[in-house]
């Protein structure tokens, strides 16, 4: 799963910068495999504007922004997998006991990711608001 969403936020920065005539994308690749909420973000923090487009807040609130972003997206694909996973360790269970853990491991794996995108989520709004800029960068003709 995890090597699907980095192929795919590679294919798509690749993608961007032929669109933007952008020939620098490298580092962004090579971070978005290591990392693609961090590589993503930078690209977008990063890449030159096209046409009437404008930017707010700076290149650290940008980068925040989309960590924040991808984080969550990344969050819910890992919970639909995690209760597709525990429904079917509870299908293929035994006994009514075996269905109820499966259940309740289900619940608790839940809880533990809500957790995770909880505290990513509020970690990178604050992080993004002490580096907010009040700036606006516009696309240069």
């Amino acid at each position: 799963m995890w090597y699907l969403i980095t192929g795919l936020v590679c294919v798509f920065l690749i993608w961007n910068s032929n669109k933007n005539r952008n020939a620098k994308i490298g580092k962004y690749v090579i971070l978005s495999i290591l990392l693609p909420p961090i590589g993503y973000g930078l690209w977008q923090a990063e890449r030159p504007l096209i046409n009437d487009e404008q930017r707010f807040g700076g290149k650290g609130w940008n980068l925040m922004k989309w960590i924040g972003i991808i984080h969550t997206i990344m969050c819910v694909i890992w919970a639909f997998y995690g209760m597709s996973v525990g429904a079917e360790v509870a299908n293929q269970a035994d006994s009514d006991a075996g269905k109820v853990g499966a259940a309740i491991g289900t619940g608790l794996g839940i809880m533990m990711i809500m957790m995770v995108w909880f505290f990513g989520i509020v970690g990178s709004l604050i992080l993004g608001l002490i580096l907010k800029k009040p700036i606006t960068e516009t696309a240069q003709q």
